[in-house]
């Protein structure tokens, strides 16, 4: 994890129930870990998630926009492949 001497590094706050600071403690207390360490791990656990859903979203649409489109016989072929 990164170490908190760097200068790119900024604070930020906010405002969260109890029971998912008393959780996220919980979690950093188990894995040896502080709240900062944790938070960050889930920070770039959601942006990756997220960047690839909008990536492949993107790409989708780039697709559609370029009229890359399935024709009948090869929906109803993975249609087909898929209810297997």
């Amino acid at each position: 994890m990164p170490n908190n001497e760097n200068k790119d590094y900024v604070t930020i706050s906010f405002r969260t129930g109890l029971d998912k600071r008393d959780a996220l403690d919980q979690l950093a207390k188990a894995v040896d870990r502080d709240r900062t360490y944790i938070l960050n791990a889930a920070i770039d656990c959601y942006m990756s998630m997220y960047g690839w859903q909008i990536q492949q979203i993107d790409e989708g649409t780039r697709a559609v926009n370029a009229g890359e489109f399935l024709n009948d016989a090869e929906i109803q072929s993975a249609i087909k492949k898929w209810s297997k």
